[in-house]
């Protein structure tokens, strides 16, 4: 029986779960700029964690179960949790406004993808 080497390998081709890993690096270099909001840095990364490993877990459950659908659930709205949390550094002026603009796009793309995920029957 022929395996894949690596769960990179699995995942090298899923764009939802691409898109999410690159938000939730984007996240992790912005919010150490978040001086004063700590506990919105840790919710941000959190959420940003939480979009690509619930899809990561989901994607290993048979396409259209209900588990796997509920994976995906839980990741949209951790991805709507990290657009949340993006809107509120960027109306408090928290670090560079270049980097959170980045990082609001890719969260942006990451939810949407997300939501086309859970539309999907």
């Amino acid at each position: 029986m022929n395996h894949p080497s690596s769960s990179e390998h699995l995942l090298s081709r899923f764009v939802a779960y691409r898109v999410a890993v690159e938000a939730a690096a984007l996240v992790h270099r912005v919010a150490t700029q978040w001086r004063g909001a700590g506990a919105l840095a840790d919710q941000a990364r959190r959420a940003a964690c939480s979009v690509a490993l619930n899809l990561a877990e989901g994607n290993g459950h048979p396409p259209g179960s209900a588990v796997r659908r509920r994976y995906q659930r839980i990741a949209l709205g951790s991805a709507l949790e990290l657009e949340a949390a993006l809107d509120i550094a960027t109306v408090s002026a928290l670090g560079d406004a270049e980097l959170l603009a980045n990082a609001r796009e890719v969260a942006g793309r990451s939810a949407a993808l997300c939501a086309g995920l859970c539309r999907r029957r």
